[in-house]
């Protein structure tokens, strides 16, 4: 399930060309009694029977393979986010589709695709928003469990949103971090993913130039893909993303505060300019995270602050 997970979050970080910036009105949110919060989300879903709120994922869970994670991106464009959300991207992939359609869900525009990413598994993804905020919802079930595939589809398309709702970022957070120490600061939270800045200063307020960022994505962990594996897979993605040159340093399987590890730095060239990321993978049972540090030209001198903080990692 992680490394389908993955797939879903590259996707969605891949924004195609610029689309225009149509606001579509806020809707009523009509929330069900049989409706609940997602926890860290403002997403509200009936869960089918058996299914629960997940201790490791942002989502619901009934068993390892049967789950629906969810990923709101409270500061985000749809309509940007979305544009490489297609058949054709998804199959370029490697992934079987045997549905694609343009809908609504809570009175937002969205795409839905049904697909088979493995022999042993289908799933239902979805992506709605505005240009304010997108959210992606992914239903995984064993291949041949069509009931409960038909509820977490009815679930899905039946989700209502508040786009008033406040969240607490660290309701659900599987770990922590110790920011007494370090420069690095909470920033923002948005689609699961945890940012920290120099000072806490927010995104766009921050000079790129000379300003590193740590980011703290928690994933299920699986028996099947190792924190070795994991980061291939984030360089990957950094390579479709346009890293060019690269190269990996530093590599270690070294265990971190007695976890499962890996981290290293990868440096290369994006988009004409010199790139560095650091990345730590650390894993505990059936969590895990991953944390990433982006260390622009001019800020080399917080790679080691940014490692330091990474150390700082506990699982709960």
């Amino acid at each position: 399930m992680v490394r389908l997970l993955v797939v879903v979050l590259a996707a969605v970080a891949l924004a195609g060309c610029s689309q225009p910036k149509v606001a579509t009105g806020a809707q009523p949110t009509s929330t069900s009694p049989a409706k609940i919060n997602i926890p860290g989300t403002r997403l509200f879903l009936a869960p089918p029977a058996g299914f629960k709120n997940s201790t490791s994922f942002v989502g619901l869970e009934r068993d390892e393979q049967t789950a629906v994670i969810v990923m709101d991106l409270m500061v985000g464009n749809y309509y940007k986010n979305a544009a490489t959300f297609n058949r054709a991207e998804v199959e370029g992939k490697g992934v079987e589709v045997f549905d694609f359609q343009d809908t609504t869900i809570s009175g937002y525009p969205a795409k839905y695709l049904f697909v088979q990413p493995t022999p042993a598994t289908k799933a239902y993804w979805v992506v709605f928003g505005d240009s304010t905020f997108a959210t992606t919802l992914m239903a995984s079930f064993p291949t041949e469990d069509a009931q409960t595939g038909q509820q977490l589809k009815q679930a899905m398309l039946a989700a209502t949103y508040d786009k008033k709702l406040k969240v607490d970022p660290f309701a659900t957070a599987p770990f922590s971090l110790d920011e007494s120490q370090s420069k690095f600061k909470f920033a923002m939270f948005s689609g699961n993913m945890y940012i920290y800045s120099i000072g806490g200063v927010k995104e766009g307020h921050q000079d790129p130039a000379a300003s590193a960022v740590v980011t703290v994505t928690p994933l299920p962990a699986d028996p099947d893909n190792t924190p070795a594996a994991m980061a291939t897979l984030l360089e990957e993605t950094l390579e479709r993303n346009g890293l060019t040159d690269k190269k990996i340093t530093n590599a270690s399987t070294k265990r971190v505060n007695n976890y499962d590890a890996y981290e290293a730095d990868v440096t290369g060239m994006m988009k004409g300019k010199k790139a560095h990321f650091y990345e730590l993978f650390v894993t505990n049972g059936s969590k895990a995270v991953i944390i990433q540090g982006v260390i622009p030209a001019g800020a080399e001198g917080s790679a080691q602050a940014v490692r330091d903080f990474a150390h700082t990692v506990r699982l709960k």
